[in-house]
C-alpha cells in the first residue's frame, strides 16, 4: 500500500485555504452564539446551577484557547516580548 503525500500549503490554491478558513470561523461563530442564547435562556428559566456549570464550562473553553496565564510557557512567552 503505497502513502501519498498531499500538498504542501505552498501549494494549496488559496481560495480553497480560504473556503476551509471561513467555514471554520462561521461553525465557531455558530457554536459560540449557542452557547450565548443557552445561557440566556437558562437565565431566564433561572436554572442557577446549570448556568454556573455553563460559566465554568465557557471560563475553561476560554482558558484554552488564550492559553493558561500560570503556565510556563504563558510565562515564558511573556518573560520574551
Amino acid at each position: 500500500m503505497a502513502v501519498e503525500e498531499g500538498r504542501s500549503l505552498a501549494e494549496t490554491p488559496s481560495w480553497s485555504v480560504a473556503t476551509v478558513t471561513t467555514f471554520m470561523v462561521a461553525v465557531c461563530f455558530l457554536v459560540e452564539r449557542s452557547i450565548h442564547r443557552f445561557g440566556k435562556w437558562l437565565q431566564r428559566t433561572k436554572k442557577k446551577a446549570l448556568f454556573a456549570s455553563l460559566e465554568k464550562i465557557r471560563e475553561g473553553v476560554w482558558l484554552e484557547e488564550m492559553g493558561e496565564p500560570d503556565s510556563p510557557t504563558a510565562q515564558w512567552e511573556l518573560a520574551r516580548s
